[in-house]
């Protein structure tokens, strides 16, 4: 018997794994998903190339459905937690930051604030912590050894481009990290095991060094400020045949819960109506001409104060550019302008060179009829370009406004970005207050 791949499709979607033996009752409704590659996505620059490869295709599929699942479970806001597993080497995957920010914005907010809002979904799994007490050559520190883990696998890493990690919420730095490590992969130099392969003790020429790191990593105040309870972690970690598993699982159960996923909803929808509200906002225009005035003094004053603390740090010159379009996307404009297909039910002609000839008026004047539906009018290249120039332009404006970590750069809250980048889209397209200003000083001769 054959099937359409369609309706194997639709049958494999309906598909529902249950675990048998379930280690702990919170898998009764949550299902534990692992995204593996999701974090390495394969940048593919010139797809032909790519594609002309052996087994390329098949490649292409694979990696594809990987980075697919993840998103479509962000989208659909499946993924209410996260175990986010960090090991003790240099952090290579240059793409995981930006993915991780997305979801926490996505399900926390992106200010401390709103995080303040949600219980912590995300754990960080500081893994292969038996790695910690291997004895090299030129051996960091105990003193040193914890604060050199926690740069590398978060405040390095996540930390250069986000503020999360150090400002979580109102209260402070990240604190929900957790050590772990494989019980089943052999540390020898640490522990003793029986003839059945199962952990019985810590070495008793090890407990001495390992105390001393305990403490050591008790007394780093930045290191440990990013666990809720650093002993119990500790502790969690040096658990016989456990690794840190079960504290773990303890502290994820209450985040499996089907209530998280409508508190972050709630706290989504939230957060878009505060959004839709700031963004409408500036539309609105006051018929007081003074009281507008007055407002939009007092956001200049603002955005002149933080204009020269970005001068002061020197970066005021980079922020000028940053408000200009960019070469490359100019040139990529052009480029399509100059190579669209043109579109035959819309009668489109080929691009033009200089202004486009009205079609309509020189056959008018000869006496022509025009065809029927008549010729709508087509913009020359110069217009198209310079139009879609601006629109390009605008939306980098945008952008910026809404970068938090480009605003923090510059040294301007998001909200002052947001009205100077406003005021300058307003600039472009005439500004409504003039327009009203204008409208009220006519009706009312007699001001001023």
């Amino acid at each position: 018997m054959t099937l359409p791949r369609s309706e194997v499709t639709a049958l494999i979607a309906e598909l529902r794994i249950v675990i048998s033996e379930q280690p702990w009752d919170f898998f009764q409704h949550t299902d534990l998903l692992d995204f593996p590659g999701a974090r390495s996505r394969e940048q593919v620059k010139d797809l032909p190339t790519f594609l002309q490869g052996n087994d390329a295709l098949q490649g292409l599929f694979l990696r594809g459905k990987v980075a697919y699942l993840f998103d479509r479970y962000c989208a659909e806001q499946e993924l209410t937690s996260m175990l986010l597993c960090i090991g003790p080497s240099n952090q290579e995957v240059k793409t995981l930051p930006e993915m991780v920010y997305d979801w926490i914005v996505s399900t926390h907010g992106a200010t401390p604030q709103q995080r303040s809002q949600q219980p912590t979904a995300l754990f960080l799994v500081l893994t292969k912590f038996d790695m910690e007490f291997e004895e090299k050559a030129g051996e960091r520190s105990p003193e040193t050894r914890w604060i050199t883990r926690m740069e590398s696998s978060l405040l390095n890493f996540f930390g250069k481009q986000h503020d999360w990690p150090r400002q979580w919420d109102g209260h402070g730095v990240f604190r929900n990290s957790y050590w772990l490590r494989n019980p089943n992969f052999k540390a020898k130099n640490i522990f003793d095991y029986d003839e059945a392969g199962r952990e019985i003790a810590i070495r008793p020429g090890e407990r001495k060094r390992i105390e001393q790191f305990k403490t050591a990593f008790l007394k780093d105040a930045i290191a440990s400020a990013h666990f809720r309870e650093p002993l119990q972690a500790w502790e969690a970690g040096f658990t016989l045949n456990d690794g840190g598993i079960r504290y773990l699982a303890e502290n994820l159960r209450p985040l499996c819960n089907p209530e998280l996923k409508r508190q972050q909803l709630a706290g989504q929808a939230t957060r878009l109506r505060e959004q839709i509200l700031e963004r409408i906002s500036h539309y609105y225009v006051s018929d007081n001409p003074e009281q507008e005035l007055n407002k939009r003094l007092a956001t200049a004053q603002q955005i002149a104060g933080g204009l020269i603390d970005c001068a002061g740090e020197q970066r005021f010159g980079e922020l000028l550019r940053a408000l200009q379009t960019d070469s490359d996307d100019l040139e990529g404009i052009y480029y399509r302008i100059e190579t669209r297909v043109p579109d035959e039910k819309k009668a489109i002609g080929a691009p033009t060179i200089g202004a486009a000839v009205d079609t309509r008026k020189m056959k008018a004047l000869l006496g022509l009829s025009a065809p029927m539906g008549g010729e709508a009018p087509r913009k020359d290249d110069a217009a198209l370009f310079a139009q879609e120039a601006v629109a390009e332009w605008m939306q980098d404006l945008q952008d910026i406004g809404g970068n938090k970590a480009l605003c923090d750069y510059y040294r301007l809250p998001e909200t002052l970005m947001t009205e100077m980048v406003k005021e300058l889209i307003a600039g472009r397209n005439g500004s409504s207050w003039s327009k009203k200003s204008r409208q009220w000083r006519e009706k009312r001769p007699a001001f001023g």
